[in-house]
Order: structure tokens, then C-alpha cells, then sequence
């Protein structure tokens, strides 16, 4: 009897360890999936990083999650949240529209774009305008005056101010369309060079005034010298007296005296037009739509000159305008600096993003 009590309590001493760990093993308490394993061992890592983003700390207690699946779940998303901002940038967060760093901007590429094509147009128009008037010339008249005198021909200033204003236009236009790397570089150097030699110009007219006015002087005296031998540079001549500065000569009127055609000596080769001046001189060389071009004529053989002609000349007339435009004039060099700074800036904004973008393009393949 003892016996079998003693058997019975062994049995049921072996059986009872037997029972709980069969109860143990069908316990639902600490029965963890293969997925939540895997988002403990995140967490585990997690907790061992502790990276700090935007002041939230994923930190996880290792026998909470073993112990709460509302702690392993918490850390699963904390982990979550820190994956997308590291690998994928804060736009993939939820309701978080910000733009991706690496992302190129419409509104950068666009606004390069629609900036240089205007340029590029207005380039090309002067450009064509330029040869045109180059073309129409008799390219073997006074070829060798041409030649050395290129700066007072207004068709090769044309020529050359429509030819950098196309190739800087098109360099910004077709490297922000293309996104071109190359192409918006050029620009941005192009652009910094003509802002360098503005800025130049601008101090040297401002510091060497002396220095400046002689050889304005000496610029105007080849233009009269040379005015019968460019019907454009007489065209430019004529628009400065008649029209805009309302002048004669440099100086004055005697100044005509260099030109071999408004030279009182020439009276004697039979020139009609010595001891006079150009119709541009006169104050009304035009009435009723009709322009009298022999108003000049003998205009500086009288004593006093003829009341019919302007008396100051055209360099005193420069320096007044500028004096009573000083503002004015000031405002469009600083507009026209600001939008080449802009320009430049806009195009090294645009290289940068372009540049983000291949590299991650490349991090992710």
C-alpha cells in the first residue's frame, strides 16, 4: 500500500513537471511569431544606436518587449520612422509634403529657362539685324577704314553684342531645359565675366574721369573724321544731334572742320558743303514730315553762327544728361547687375540639384 502511495507520489511528482511544461509550451503568452522576432531583434539594434531624430529616442527596453507586445509594436514604428527619415528623407513621412533635397526644382529650372530664351531671342534678332546691315554694305568699300575703325562701324557692335547675347542665352536656355551640367557652367562663367568687366568699367569711368573723357573725345573726332564713309555711323551721328542730345560737334560747331567735307578749305576742291555743318545740326532740319538736308550748308561762315543751328557741343550735352538721369541711370545698372547675380546663382542652385540627383541615382543601383 506505501508502496504504491510511494509509486503513486513519484508518478505524480514526475507527472506534474511533465504537465507544466506542456502547459508552458501551449502558453499563448510567450508564443512570438518569426515577424515579431525580427522586430525585436530591430529594436534590439535600435536601442543600441539610440540616434536621436527630431527629439524622439527609440529606446527599447529588451524584457518589456519580451514581456508587453504594446512596447515591441512601439518600437517597431519608432523604427520604422527612423528608417524613412535616414534612407528616404523626411517627404516619405506621413502628411509631410516637404521637397526631397535631391530633388530638382521646377521652379529653378524654369525660371532659368524662360530668363535666357528671352535673351537668347533678343540675341538672335540684334545678331541678324547686325549682319543684315554688314551684308547691305559694300563689303570693298574703304575696306581697310573698316578694318582698323571696326569699333565705329555700328553694324560689327551689333554683330558683336547679338553674338554673346545669343551664346550666353543659349547656354542658359539649353542647360536648364537639358539639364546639362557643362552647358550651365559656361553660363554662369559667361555671365560672371560680363559682370566683372560692367564692374570694371563702372569704377574706371567713376575714378579715371580725365582719363575717360580724353578718349571719348578721341572716339568722337574719329567718328566725324569718318562720317561720310558709314551711311550707318552717319545714321548714328545724325540720331545723337537731331534727336537725342539736341548738339553740334564736340565742342561745337568749328569741330566739323575735321571732316574733309565740312572743311572751310575745301571751299576751294568745289565742295558744297564746306564752312557748313551737318542737316543734324540744324533745329529745324525737319518740317511738316520733310527734312531739309541742305539747311547746314555755309551755317559756320556767318559771325555769330546761324541761330539755325545748335550751338554746344554734343560732349557737354553727354555730360548734363547723365547729371540729370543720374538716378535713373544708376537704377537699371543695379537692376541689370542684380538679374546676372540671379542668373548666376540660379544656375549653380540648378547644378547642385542635378548633381544630388545622379548621386543618389547612383547610391541607389
Amino acid at each position: 500500500m506505501s508502496d504504491k502511495t510511494v509509486h503513486g507520489d513519484e508518478t505524480s511528482e514526475e507527472e506534474a513537471p511533465r504537465g507544466t511544461k506542456q502547459q508552458s509550451k501551449s502558453s499563448p503568452t510567450f508564443d512570438i511569431d518569426q515577424s515579431s522576432r525580427e522586430n525585436d531583434l530591430r529594436c534590439v539594434k535600435a536601442s543600441a544606436m539610440r540616434v536621436d531624430v527630431h527629439k524622439g529616442r527609440s529606446n527599447c527596453d529588451v524584457k518589456r518587449l519580451q514581456h508587453c507586445p504594446r512596447n515591441r509594436n512601439r518600437c517597431f514604428y519608432s523604427i520604422k520612422f527612423f528608417y524613412l527619415v535616414v534612407k528616404k528623407g523626411m517627404h516619405q513621412l506621413p502628411g509631410f509634403r516637404r521637397r526631397d533635397p535631391s530633388e530638382i526644382s521646377c521652379f529653378v529650372k524654369y525660371m532659368v529657362f524662360s530668363f535666357n530664351v528671352v535673351f537668347w531671342l533678343i540675341g538672335l534678332t540684334i545678331l541678324l539685324v547686325g549682319l543684315w546691315a554688314q551684308i547691305e554694305k559694300n563689303p570693298f568699300s574703304q575696306l581697310g577704314t573698316r578694318l582698323s575703325k571696326f569699333y565705329l562701324d555700328p553694324a560689327w557692335i551689333l554683330i558683336i553684342v547679338g553674338g554673346v547675347t545669343f551664346i550666353i542665352g543659349f547656354t542658359g536656355c539649353i542647360g536648364a531645359l537639358r539639364e546639362n551640367t557643362c552647358l550651365l557652367a559656361c553660363y554662369a562663367v559667361l555671365v560672371g565675366n560680363l559682370l566683372l568687366i560692367e564692374l570694371a568699367i563702372g569704377i574706371l569711368g567713376f575714378v579715371f574721369k580725365d582719363w575717360v573723357k580724353e578718349q571719348l573725345e578721341t572716339q568722337l573726332d574719329d567718328m566725324i573724321i569718318y562720317y561720310r564713309d558709314d551711311p550707318d555711323l552717319q545714321s548714328v551721328i545724325d540720331w545723337i544731334q537731331m534727336d537725342w542730345l539736341r548738339c553740334c560737334g564736340i565742342h561745337g560747331p568749328n569741330d566739323w572742320d575735321l571732316n574733309i567735307y565740312f572743311n572751310s578749305s575745301s571751299e576751294a576742291l568745289g565742295s558744297p558743303e564746306a564752312g557748313g555743318v551737318p542737316f543734324s545740326c540744324c533745329k529745324t532740319a525737319s518740317l511738316n514730315g520733310l527734312v531739309n538736308y541742305y539747311c547746314g550748308h555755309g551755317a559756320r561762315k556767318m559771325s555769330p553762327f546761324s541761330e539755325s543751328i545748335f550751338q554746344s557741343g554734343c560732349l557737354i550735352q553727354v555730360q548734363e544728361w547723365f547729371s540729370r538721369n543720374l538716378a535713373v541711370v544708376g537704377s537699371v545698372a543695379v537692376g541689370v547687375a542684380t538679374l546676372e547675380i540671379l542668373g548666376i546663382c540660379f544656375a549653380q542652385n540648378l547644378r547642385s540639384d542635378v548633381f544630388a540627383q545622379r548621386a543618389r541615382w547612383r547610391y541607389s543601383h
